[in-house]
């Protein structure tokens, strides 16, 4: 039985498993755009802090949570609180089931 093969670096693994990939699971999982990468990194690199905390780098990170969901609303001509963010695509199914109830 032969052994699965050792790599020494991240890019080592992460081009391993993307060779002659064909990836038809986009609902389980999707490449973000560069765009959204950009802006993530701007902000997880700086917000440090839970939003469900109740001290200052909570406040601040609950800040820009309202901001975000304030400029998708914008974006696509909805009210802010009719934005939710969910953990995961099983949450977001689970409101739009209760929503349907």
């Amino acid at each position: 039985m032969s052994q699965a093969p050792f790599h020494d670096t991240i890019e080592e693994v992460i081009l391993e498993s993307v060779r002659n990939m064909i990836y038809f699971d986009n609902s389980a999982t999707t490449k973000p755009y560069p765009e959204a990468l950009e802006t993530y990194m701007q902000v997880a690199s700086k917000i440090l802090g839970n939003p469900s905390s109740l001290h200052r780098l909570g406040d601040q990170a609950t800040r820009i949570l309202d901001a975000s969901r304030q400029q998708i609303a914008d974006l696509i001509g909805k009210k802010s609180d009719e934005i939710f963010f969910t953990s995961g695509g099983t949450e977001g199914d689970n409101w739009l089931i209760k929503g349907c109830l």
